[in-house]
């Protein structure tokens, strides 16, 4: 809810709520980028054409790289847009390391109208998730990010100079290392919602097995995330979220390796960068 009221809010922002592509949506990952195509070639058929935006083949500037597609789906005689992002696990790894980057420094580095004003040691920061992206294209053997040069070995010095200024690698990893997980989740559970509040470095895994009480309990919390006063007389006021989620998985683990998100899942992310700059002699 709170992306969809960022979008809307955005200065020059010309979003309607119905004609947000991503008003509903899901996210596949796979293994690779024959899979990606496999994947879509299948929903095509299953679903319809698409409108299609490929930012693998021509990645964004940011260094987002993801296929989505974007089909018209009918509900109760309404048609609603609902997009499907399909990315391969390294894509996926990337975007996991945006999200940490915006949650321990408070910016959303992905926004553009957030990118456009930084400076300094933040405009570093969206260097190195830009050359980190590039680096990863390169290792798929896919379009690299446009502006960026194709020589591996300067773009990996100028990662290491990056993260010797700002440190960035070391305080991903302090918070990862720092974050408290509390779960609450049995073995039949299916649907969970995942919480975070940066301040405290908390995370929460709470499982549900019956999607109407997940969702009913979702949009509790999302109300008083908003400030929103229609919130069930007798509930307590939690302390309100930085992001809340609600996701499908077929048990909690399995969350670990399909949600990578906030600081809890940037190990990997760190893990595959560092791999990439020793192969290239970086560091």
């Amino acid at each position: 809810m709170k992306s969809i009221l960022r979008k809307l809010q955005r200065e020059e922002s010309r979003f309607k709520l119905g004609v947000l592509d991503d008003i509903g949506g899901c996210r596949l990952i796979v293994n690779d980028v024959e899979e990606v195509y496999r994947a879509a070639t299948e929903l095509e058929r299953i679903l319809g054409k698409p409108k299609v935006k490929d930012y693998i083949a021509v990645p964004q500037r940011s260094g987002y790289r993801s296929y989505h597609a974007i089909y018209k789906v009918p509900v109760s005689g309404i048609s609603y847009r609902v997009e499907v992002q399909i990315r391969t696990r390294l894509q996926h790894l990337w975007a996991t390391g945006v999200e940490a980057v915006g949650e321990v420094y408070g910016l959303e580095y992905k926004s553009p109208d957030t990118r456009a004003k930084l400076r300094g040691k933040e405009q570093m920061r969206d260097r190195f998730l830009t050359l980190s992206s590039h680096l990863f294209a390169q290792e798929e053997e896919m379009p690299g990010i446009p502006g960026v040069s194709d020589d591996v070995y300067s773009i990996c010095s100028e990662i290491v100079e990056i993260c010797d200024i700002t440190k960035i690698l070391k305080e991903l990893a302090v918070a990862r290392s720092g974050i408290v997980v509390a779960s609450d989740v049995g073995a039949s559970d299916e649907y969970f919602l995942l919480c975070l509040i940066r301040d405290l470095q908390f995370f929460d895994i709470v499982g549900f097995v019956d999607f109407s009480e997940a969702n009913s309990e979702y949009q509790r919390i999302e109300k008083i995330s908003l400030g929103a006063d229609s919130v069930n007389e007798g509930d307590s006021r939690e302390p309100e979220f930085d992001n809340v989620v609600l996701v499908k998985a077929a048990h909690a683990d399995a969350i670990k390796r399909t949600y990578l998100n906030y600081s809890l899942g940037v190990g990997e992310f760190i893990t595959r960068l560092e791999q990439l700059l020793l192969t290239y002699g970086a560091c």
